[in-house]
C-alpha cells in the first residue's frame, strides 16, 4: 500500500535538493559582477534619470554615512563614481519623486522610526544635473515603518506614504503627507488599518481609476485600500496569504507587476510562517512567494504558490534542515517580452545559513512560471543586503540587476543571456530528502522524475530525451506529459517533439531497484536547434539504494478504527482495513490508532502490546495487529415528576431533564459509576434497570452488553389535612364534632401532631382534637375535632324593633315641646282661661305614648360567627385547615 507514498516522497525530493544545490542550468546570464563604491553601509537604491540625458541613473542610501550616493550612467550598463548628498541621520531607503512640480526629479530619502529615535524623511530636490539641494526635513514617529512615494491628490506633484503604528494600543495606520509643492508637506491624512496589517505596502492603480490605491501586508492578509483622489482611502477588501493567521507579518513583502498582459495590476507577494506537524514531533518554517492575478476593480483571484521551502524548527538531525526563499524581483530576463521571478534560495542548516544563491522561474505570460531553474550570478552573496533592482540598464531589452554589496559598495550585474538558439535544459534528482524515512529500497517502484525547459529564445524542434538507467534495476514504465517514450536494453528514449520557446516537459520513470547498493541514473535531452548552453542539457540522478523491511499491519475485532503510520515527519498513511508497507531496514517510527464512533481500541498484538503509541523498528519483516471492538451502549433514563440529573463518573453521561448526553459506549467489561442529584425540593426515589435501591449515590453497572438504568426522582414526602365537614350552626352551649382526615402523599410516614384554636367574639367556644398525634404510613389516619358552644352569649334590652323605638322618643320629645310652650303662650294673661283644655290635652297625650310602649317589646342575644383552626405539623412539614362555628 505505501510503495506509492514513497515513489512520491522520493519524487518531491528532486525539487527539494533542486532548491538547496542548484547548478548552473539556465539560457538566463549575467556577467561576472561591476563594483562601484558608494557611502558607508550602503541600505537602499532607487533607479532614475537625474541628469535628464535618457540615460537610467542609480541613487543608493547610505546609513553609516547619513548620505545618498548619485551614480550617473553612460548609457552602456556603466557608470560614473559616486557623487554624495547629505541625507539625514542613518537613512536605510531611497525612492524618486517631483515633489515641486519642476520636471526633475528629486529624492526622498527615509529613516524609520525606533525606540531611540523618531524617523524622518528628508527631500532632496533635483536641479536637474544630478546635483541635489539641502535636505528639508519631515518629521516622524518612532514607529514609522514604511515609506512609498506617488501622487495621492492628483495635483502633479509627488506626496509620501508612511506606514505607523500606535506602540499603546499596537494599532496599526497608514499616513498620507500631501505635498505643498515645494519640498514640505501638510499634517498627515490617517488611515486606521483592521487587524495585524501596516507594515509593508505597495502603491498602484489597481481598479484603472488613475487614482493611487495600496496593498497593505501583513496578519496573514494583503489589505486593498482603493484611494479617493484626495490622499484619503475606503476599504476594498483583501487576499489571503498562504499560512493565513501564523503569518509572520514583519516577512511579508509585495510587488505589483502586469504578470498575465492583461493590463490589470496583479500582486506577488512573499511571506514566511509556521507550518506545524504533528507537534510535537515536527515544526516547520516555511517560506513562499505567491501571485495573486488582478481582476480590474481592485480585488483580486485566490493566490497561486509559485515557489516553497521549509526549514526544520524541531527533529532537524543532519546538516542541512531545509532551504529558505525570499527577495523576488521580477523582469524580463530572457527578452521574450513575458515577466519572469528571481529570487535568494538559502540552504539552513543546524549552524546557521549556507551559499546563498539565485532561483529563476521563466514567466509563461499568463500569470504561472515554468519549472525551477537556478543562475550563477559569480558572487557569495546574492541580494546580501537587501532586494535587488531589475532594470535594463544597457539597453538590451534584458533585464540587468542591481544590488548593494558587502564592502561598501553596489554590485551591477549585466544581463548576458543569448538572443539566438534554443537553450534546453534538464533538471531532475533521485536522491533521498534529509533524513529520510522510506528511502529507495531493494524491491520497490523508485520513480525517476525529470523537467525539461526551453528556455529559448528561439523554438526547438524535434526534441528528444534520453535516459540511460542502471544495470541493477528493472524497468516498469516510463510517461512523458507531451509525445510517447519507448525502452530498449536499459535505455528510454522520449520523442518530445516541438517545444516553443518558454515551455516545459515532464518525464516520469519507474524502475524496482534489485540490489543494496548506490546506483547512477543518467539523462540529456536535445533537439536540432543550436543550443547557447549546451552544459545544461544533461543531467545525473544518484540514488542510494537501502535494504528493506515489511511492515504488515492488520485490524482485528469487531468493531472499526483506523491506524496512522507517521512514516516521516510531515505527513501519514492510514490504514483503514489493514496496509502494507516496504520500509527502509532501520527505520523507526510511531504507529498511532484511532478508533471510529461507538467502537474502542482493544490493544497492539505482535509487534506491539498495550494501548499506548507503538514505536515500530524495522530492522526485520514484522505485522502488527490492531484490535478494534464495538463499544457497549448505556442508557440512562429519567422518570417520576420530580426533577433531577444524573452522571457519570468519568463524564461520559450526563443526563439533566433538558438536553444533556443520556447515553455513551464503553469498553466491554469496563465499569460505570453513576449518581443521581435530585434538583431542588425533589427526592429522589430510587433506581430501576440495571441498578435498584434507593441510594442516590449507589449505581454501578458493569457492560458486558446493553444496559439502561431508571433514575426516578419525586416531589417530597407530604401529606394532606382535610375536614369532613367545614361549616356549623348551633345553639349556646351544644358541642359539634368533625372527623378529621389524613392522607400521606410521595412516601411520606409518620407522627402527625394535631391543635386547634377559635377566633371570633367573646365568649368564645372551645376545642380540642381527641387524637394526637396521628401515625400515618401506607394508610390515612383520622382524628376527631370537638367544638363545645359558650353558654351565654352578650346580650343587650333594646326594642326589638327599631322603628317603634324610633316613634316612641319623637313623640315623647315633641310632647314635652308642645307642653312647655303652650306655658310659655298663656302666660299670665291666660292662666285661668283654657287651663282646662291644655291639662286635657295632655293627659290624653300621656295616654298615647304609655299605649305605644305598652305596645313594644325586647330581644335575646344575637348569634355569633367564629373560626375554628386546625394545626397539623410533622417536623417541617406544616398544615393547617379552618372550621366555621354559628352559634345562636
Amino acid at each position: 500500500m505505501l510503495s506509492i507514498p514513497r515513489a512520491f516522497c522520493v519524487t518531491m525530493s528532486l525539487f527539494i535538493l533542486l532548491l538547496g544545490y542548484p547548478a548552473h542550468l539556465a539560457a538566463v546570464d549575467f556577467a561576472a559582477a561591476t563594483s562601484y563604491p558608494v557611502g558607508a553601509s550602503p541600505a537602499g537604491t532607487a533607479v532614475g534619470d537625474f541628469n535628464g540625458d535618457g540615460k537610467l541613473d542609480v541613487a543608493v542610501a547610505n546609513t553609516g554615512s547619513s548620505n545618498v550616493s548619485i551614480l550617473l550612467g553612460n548609457g552602456d550598463g556603466t557608470f560614473q563614481p559616486a557623487m554624495n548628498f547629505n541625507a539625514g541621520n542613518n537613512p536605510s531607503a531611497v525612492a524618486v519623486g517631483d515633489f515641486n512640480g519642476d520636471g526633475k526629479l528629486d529624492l526622498a530619502v527615509f529613516q524609520p522610526g525606533s525606540n531611540e529615535a523618531p524617523g524622518s524623511v528628508s527631500i532632496l530636490l533635483g536641479n536637474g544635473n544630478g546635483t541635489f539641494q539641502a535636505p528639508k526635513t519631515l518629521a516622524l514617529t518612532s514607529t514609522a515603518a514604511v515609506m512609498a512615494v506617488a501622487d495621492f491628490n492628483l495635483d502633479n506633484k509627488s506626496d509620501l506614504a508612511v506606514s505607523d503604528f500606535d506602540p499603546n494600543t499596537n494599532a496599526k495606520s497608514f499616513n498620507i503627507f500631501i505635498g505643498n509643492g515645494d519640498g514640505t508637506f501638510q499634517p498627515p491624512k490617517q488611515t486606521v488599518l483592521a487587524g495585524d496589517s501596516g507594515w509593508h505596502f505597495a502603491v498602484a492603480d489597481f481598479n484603472g481609476d488613475s487614482r493611487p490605491d495600496v496593498a497593505i501586508g501583513g496578519g496573514g492578509v494583503i489589505q486593498i485600500l482603493l484611494g479617493n483622489g484626495d490622499g484619503t482611502f475606503s476599504q476594498r477588501g483583501e487576499v489571503r496569504l498562504l499560512g493565513g493567521i501564523n503569518t509572520d507579518e514583519s516577512s511579508v513583502v509585495i510587488i505589483t507587476a502586469d504578470l498575465n498582459h492583461d493590463g490589470q495590476v496583479d500582486l506577488l507577494a512573499s511571506s514566511s510562517y509556521i507550518s506545524p506537524c504533528r507537534p510535537p514531533y515536527c515544526s516547520y518554517r516555511t517560506t513562499n512567494i505567491s501571485s495573486f492575478l488582478g481582476n480590474g476593480d481592485g480585488s483580486f483571484q485566490v493566490g497561486t504558490s509559485i515557489v516553497t521551502a521549509s526549514v526544520e524548527l524541531i527533529g532537524c538531525t543532519g546538516v542541512s534542515c531545509g532551504t529558505k526563499v525570499d527577495r523576488p524581483i521580477v523582469g524580463d530576463f530572457n527578452g521574450d517580452g513575458k515577466l519572469d521571478l528571481l529570487f535568494r534560495v538559502t540552504p539552513q542548516g543546524r549552524s546557521g545559513p549556507g551559499l546563498s544563491t539565485l532561483g529563476l522561474r521563466i514567466g509563461k505570460g499568463d500569470g504561472s512560471f515554468f519549472a525551477p531553474a537556478s543562475i550563477d550570478l559569480q558572487t557569495v552573496n546574492p541580494f546580501a543586503n537587501s532586494i535587488a533592482i531589475a532594470q535594463d540598464l544597457n539597453p538590451d531589452k534584458l533585464a540587468d540587476l542591481i544590488a548593494i554589496g558587502n564592502a561598501n559598495n553596489i554590485e551591477l550585474f549585466l544581463n548576458t543571456s543569448p538572443t539566438s538558439g534554443a537553450d534546453l535544459s534538464i533538471s531532475g534528482s533521485a536522491t533521498p530528502p534529509y533524513n529520510p524515512v522510506e528511502a529507495a529500497g531493494v524491491g520497490v517502484n523508485l520513480t525517476f522524475a525529470a523537467d525539461g525547459l526551453n528556455q529559448g529564445p528561439q523554438d526547438a524542434t524535434s526534441v528528444t530525451f534520453t535516459d540511460t538507467l542502471p544495470n541493477s534495476v528493472n524497468f516498469v514504465s516510463a510517461t512523458a506529459s507531451q509525445g510517447s517514450c519507448a525502452h530498449s536494453n536499459g535505455v528510454v528514449s522520449c520523442n518530445i517533439g516541438g517545444l516553443a520557446s518558454a515551455t516545459d516537459f515532464r518525464v516520469s520513470i519507474v524502475v524496482i531497484p534489485m540490489g543494496v547498493e548506490t546506483i547512477s541514473n543518467s539523462m540529456d535531452v536535445t533537439a536540432n536547434e543550436p543550443d547557447p548552453v549546451p552544459a545544461n542539457n544533461a543531467a545525473t540522478q544518484t540514488t542510494t539504494v537501502v535494504a528493506t523491511s515489511k511492515l504488515t499491519v492488520t485490524r482485528t475485532g469487531n468493531g472499526s478504527g483506523t491506524v496512522t503510520v507517521l512514516t516521516d515527519l510531515n505527513g501519514n498513511y492510514a490504514c483503514t482495513n489493514g496496509c502494507t508497507g516496504i520500509y527502509a531496514t532501520g527505520t523507526v517510527f510511531t504507529v498511532l490508532e484511532s478508533p471510529d464512533a461507538n467502537s474502542f481500541f482493544a490493544g497492539w498484538g505482535s509487534a506491539c502490546t498495550g494501548t499506548g503509541p507503538c514505536i515500530v523498528t524495522m530492522d526485520a519483516d514484522k505485522s502488527l495487529t490492531a484490535n478494534f471492538v464495538m463499544g457497549e451502549k448505556l442508557s440512562v433514563a429519567l422518570a417520576g415528576t420530580g426533577t433531577g440529573s444524573v452522571t457519570s463518573k468519568d463524564s461520559a453521561i450526563n443526563c439533566p431533564n433538558s438536553a444533556g448526553n443520556c447515553s455513551a459506549f464503553y469498553l466491554p467489561g469496563t465499569s460505570v459509576s453513576l449518581t443521581a442529584a435530585p434538583a431542588g425540593t425533589s427526592a429522589f426515589a430510587g433506581w430501576s434497570g440495571a441498578c435498584t435501591g434507593t441510594d442516590p449515590n449507589v449505581c454501578s453497572v458493569t457492560m458486558n452488553s446493553v444496559q439502561s438504568v431508571t433514575a426516578t426522582f419525586n416531589p417530597p414526602p407530604d401529606f394532606i389535612l382535610a375536614p369532613a365537614t367545614t361549616t356549623f350552626t348551633t345553639q349556646t352551649g351544644a358541642q359539634v364534632t368533625d372527623v378529621l382526615t389524613l392522607t400521606g402523599q410521595n412516601g411520606f410516614a409518620g407522627a402527625v401532631t394535631l391543635t386547634c384554636a377559635v377566633t371570633g367574639p367573646a365568649p368564645l367556644p372551645t376545642c380540642k382534637v381527641s387524637q394526637s398525634p396521628v401515625m400515618l404510613g401506607s394508610s390515612p389516619g383520622t382524628s376527631t375535632l370537638t367544638i363545645t358552644a359558650p353558654s351565654t352569649l352578650a346580650a343587650f334590652a333594646l326594642p326589638r324593633n327599631d322603628g317603634n323605638h324610633a316613634a316612641f322618643a319623637l313623640e315623647f320629645s315633641f310632647s314635652a315641646m308642645l307642653l312647655g310652650g303652650i306655658g310659655v303662650w298663656l302666660g299670665d294673661f291666660k292662666k285661668r282661661r283654657g287651663l282646662s283644655l291644655l291639662l286635657g290635652g295632655v293627659l290624653i297625650l300621656f295616654v298615647v305614648l304609655g299605649g305605644c310602649a305598652a305596645g313594644s317589646s325586647t330581644s335575646g342575644p344575637t348569634p355569633q360567627n367564629y373560626t375554628v383552626t386546625v394545626s397539623a405539623t410533622s417536623g417541617s412539614v406544616q398544615h393547617s385547615t379552618t372550621v366555621t362555628l354559628t352559634v345562636q
